[in-house]
């Protein structure tokens, strides 16, 4: 019987063999991109606690007039090449998938430690979307380039909202960011968005 592999928790040898290669080698696949350095951003990860793959991070770029918000996620085709055996592996899996008290992985948990995760004090390559938003929440300008970031914290969402409430001196970027994400949810809200709110 032909089992769809996404529901599977181990990896083919082959892929298994390609990755621990991948791991053992410092060079990565990124030969001619051009990359915005945003290294001096200060930039969170938000995760719940236990979670293996950091791959998403938010910071904020301010200006005299008006700040860009970024939200970065990991740019694993640094590391993986097109068509290899990873690739088309984590194809077939589509995504990770997380369960009560275990994780289904779209890629060897060897390299979503070691590449895919954005970890506090490492640069990393990243894909990365720049947001204006407005007094009134409204999105007023967008953009989307390869970057380097690196990582300031990695939080659970208890602690992000601490960072939040005590927003200390020289630390105040989380602070500012849900400031202006409060706005953007009103407008939401007020132009007919759908909210679920976790309880």
């Amino acid at each position: 019987m032909d089992i769809d592999r996404r529901w599977i928790d181990d990896f083919p040898e082959d892929v298994l063999l390609e990755a621990s290669k991948l791991v053992n080698t410092t060079s990565i696949k990124d030969e001619g991109i051009e990359r915005l350095d945003l290294t001096m951003l200060n930039t969170y990860t938000i995760d719940d606690e236990g979670t293996i793959d950091n791959d998403d991070a938010i910071s904020i770029q301010k200006f005299t007039v008006k700040d860009i918000i970024w939200i970065h996620i990991a740019d694993p085709s640094t590391y993986i090449k097109h068509n290899s055996l990873i690739d088309l592996e984590a194809r077939k899996r589509s995504s990770s998938i997380y369960l009560a008290n275990s994780v289904i992985p779209m890629m060897p948990k060897s390299i979503v430690s070691e590449f895919l995760s954005l970890r506090q004090g490492k640069v990393s390559p990243a894909i990365s979307i720049g947001v204006v938003i407005n007094d009134e929440g409204a999105i007023i300008k967008s953009e989307i380039r390869r970057s380097i970031i690196k990582t300031k914290y990695n939080l659970t969402y208890e602690e992000a909202n601490e960072l939040i409430e005590l927003a200390p001196l020289g630390d105040k970027d989380l602070s500012y960011i849900e400031a202006i994400l409060k706005k953007r949810l009103g407008w939401r809200k007020r132009n007919g968005a759908t909210i679920f709110i976790k309880k």
